[in-house]
């Protein structure tokens, strides 16, 4: 378990705006959301296009190079659509 509870920073586009009492930015209740949920929705935007597109994938939050890795620590994505 780390010494500190890492966060997320919040930037512009990462920030919460509606009901900001509700949000968490930490490293572990993310890593576990994201753990948990069977489909993720993954966003992104194109340049020639107005609309977001949205691709539905399976992804899991680890570490190929520290599998022990805790849910508070720095972890990678990985995605499969």
């Amino acid at each position: 378990m780390p010494l500190r509870e890492l966060q997320y920073p919040t930037e512009p586009y990462s920030k919460v705006n509606r009901h900001k009492e509700r949000a968490d930015y930490s490293l572990e209740t993310i890593h576990q959301i994201v753990n948990s949920c069977p489909i993720l929705h993954v966003s992104f935007q194109t340049p020639d296009s107005p609309f977001p597109a949205v691709l539905p994938m399976i992804g899991k939050m680890g570490s190929f190079s520290r599998p022990s890795a805790d849910l508070g620590e720095v972890l990678d994505l990985y995605l499969h659509g």
